[in-house]
């Protein structure tokens, strides 16, 4: 069984990159079989939109699961660790609780699970289905296609949720996933549409990550 993470980077952001890398590598050191696990990075400087990029990085991967991160999402210490066990069970899906912050602000919590049958903002709560966070057999992800740029997320999970071929979950009841939402800093901030003029090198990284551009 073989799980790529599939994350979608720009320049502006090789800081957090390397950091989500750094992340990455010393999780995948203390796993009992760190070959299960590889990354796939998509970087670029604003050239691409972001639904291109995810469609992109889905079709390069050939593992048996997939799961996209953003360049500023930030993993729990246990992430791996404790999807590879979820994995065993050999589910269509696995789901989680989720760290929702805003410039740092705790928000409301957010559950990924398909306990629910799409997307329902509460005062209370964030419940969602299907997101492209959460580890997916990649067969299924491939059934929804990938396109444009603000909500080709949510567009792409509609589509299997139409399909009804995400069934089987594993649901783990605590906050793997840290999304760090900063409204100054989104990939679609105009500030952030023009592409620099001498963007960083991407940043150093083992064998198991491979690039595209």
């Amino acid at each position: 069984m073989r799980w790529d993470l599939l994350v979608c980077s720009i320049a502006h952001r090789t800081e957090m990159l390397t950091e989500l890398l750094g992340e990455f590598a010393r999780q995948r050191a203390e796993l009992e079989n760190p070959a299960s696990v590889s990354v796939i990075v998509f970087r670029d400087n604003l050239q691409t939109e972001y639904g291109a990029k995810c469609q992109a990085l889905l079709e390069a991967s050939t593992a048996d699961y997939v799961s996209w991160f953003d360049d500023d999402d930030w993993p729990a210490p246990d992430f791996m660790a404790s999807v590879l066990e979820a994995l065993e069970e050999q589910p269509d899906y696995v789901g989680f609780k989720v760290r929702y912050t805003e410039d740092g602000v705790p928000q409301v919590p957010v559950y990924h699970t398909l306990r629910y049958s799409g997307w329902v903002n509460n005062p209370e709560a964030l419940y969602r289905d299907i997101v492209h966070f959460n580890p997916i057999r990649r067969d299924l992800a491939l059934r929804g296609r990938w396109e444009g740029g603000d909500g080709a997320d949510r567009r792409w999970a509609d589509q299997l949720r139409a399909l009804g071929c995400v069934r089987e979950e594993v649901f783990i009841d605590r906050e793997l996933h840290h999304y760090r939402h900063r409204p100054a800093d989104t990939f679609t901030v105009a500030s952030l549409r023009a592409p620099l003029e001498q963007p960083p090198e991407a940043p150093l990284a083992p064998p198991w990550v491979r690039w595209l551009t």
